[in-house]
């Protein structure tokens, strides 16, 4: 596989993502911009949700107790792959961990870094070499795109403390900041990178008892562990590469879906992350954000209310008029990459600009394509959104399979 995937994504969702806090005070997380104020929904957050729901509906394979260590002392203590070696007498060696590494999906998409992977110890003094891993799928913070009012609201367990206290009964008052909002973030997959780790070490460093123990491992891990010796610039240089056996455009294609369906369970609420607004594209050498381009645009639009009820024995009508506010997301750039697709389940909610010009090129794209077998789709299928030329789909198993043939082309 390679190139990279970009979903550009705008969810409705509350209360997603709560900071410290002061006492009983809990706060949600922000960010200022523009003089304003902004909640937001860390990464980490949303890449938590994603492995839950990965795990529960995939059954992804998520790195625990096996394969992970804790390095450190006291406060400063990091958890991290247990993949070591050290030199020093009675010295760590779990380097028999290495093949298995990619095998667990967060490692996998997220990556990760061990700090000592290799300890080397001479005269008394120990050098650390690091192995890291740069995350294949990068996402993005979700920021609000409304701004926060700071609506907040008391709260207390008044029957847990009646059943506990009696009467009198403490009520253990609490106060939660509270936001509904739209959010929009971003999420890029860099495709070649996923089920592979390559990383570069000096021969200065590893010393031959290392460079003989990896080797060993690589010629028990079925191709799974790689060790190249080379000269670069006039110095030797080790060339370590790691790879897992398995299917990686099935869980590609499985964390779209996670995305494309995702929930956050927050504070006894189940909150849904699925999208409302999302620009789809992909390029095989770069990738191509909309993310800042898209905005939230307010609409007004009238609805006409009629009311009936009897005074005095006679049926009266009153019929009112009243102005809603709604809203409508609008794309300011296009992608400039050759695929992409914009998709909304409803098409009241993008501008009636955006969805002219979408429809006028799914239309120009079609023309332009003109082919026998665009005719027989032409009339099995009567909405542009079915075609694989339109530049709008409403359908989110539409948008999946879109995206699953863009995976698949490139394979």
């Amino acid at each position: 596989m390679k190139g990279f995937l970009t979903l550009d994504i705008v969810f409705e969702a509350q209360s997603l993502n709560y900071d410290q806090g002061i006492g009983n005070y809990q706060e949600l997380k922000k960010i200022h911009k523009n003089g304003r104020v902004y909640t937001l929904v860390s990464r980490y957050a949303i890449r938590y949700s994603i492995l839950e729901q990965g795990a529960k509906k995939h059954n992804w394979k998520l790195a625990d107790r096996s394969i992970l260590t804790e390095v450190g002392e006291k406060d400063n203590k990091v958890i991290q792959p247990n993949v070591q070696y050290s030199t020093s007498r009675n010295g760590e060696n779990s380097l028999s961990n290495l093949p298995n590494l990619l095998d667990y999906v967060d490692l996998n998409l997220f990556g990760f870094l061990i700090t000592n992977f290799i300890s080397i110890t001479k005269n008394k003094e120990t050098k650390n070499i690091s192995l890291a891993r740069e995350a294949p799928v990068k996402i993005t913070h979700a920021i609000s795109m409304e701004p926060f009012k700071f609506d907040s609201h008391f709260n207390a367990n008044i029957g847990l403390s009646k059943r506990y206290y009696g009467f009198p009964y403490s009520q253990n008052i609490f106060q939660v900041e509270e936001h509904r909002s739209y959010y929009k973030y971003s999420v890029i997959i860099e495709l070649a990178k996923i089920g592979t780790l390559e990383a570069y070490f000096s021969t200065d460093l590893l010393e031959d008892e290392i460079i003989k123990k990896i080797k060993e491992i690589e010629s028990n891990s079925n191709k799974k562990v790689e060790l190249d010796e080379e000269t670069l610039k006039g110095k030797g240089i080790c060339i370590l590469r790691v790879k897992n056996n398995e299917d990686n455009t099935q869980l590609i294609e499985q964390l779209v879906n996670v995305i494309l369906d995702l929930k956050r369970n927050i504070k006894g609420r189940v909150e849904n992350l699925e999208p409302v607004f999302m620009v789809a594209s992909y390029d095989e050498k770069f990738y191509d954000t909309c993310l800042n381009y898209i905005e939230l645009e307010t609409t007004n639009s009238r609805v006409t209310e009629i009311e009936e009820k009897s005074e005095d024995g006679k049926l009266v009508r009153r019929i009112s008029e009243r102005k809603l506010d709604g809203v409508v997301f609008n794309l300011k750039r296009l992608p400039t990459t050759k695929d992409w697709f914009v998709y909304t389940p409803s098409k009241e909610l993008i501008s009636s600009s955006l969805l002219s010009l979408l429809n006028q090129l799914g239309e120009s794209n079609k023309s332009e394509t003109g082919t026998n077998e665009e005719k027989v789709s032409k009339s099995s299928t009567s909405t542009s959104e079915n075609t694989t030329n339109s530049k709008l789909i409403t359908e989110k198993n539409q948008a999946l399979e879109r995206i699953k043939k863009w995976i698949k082309k490139n394979n």
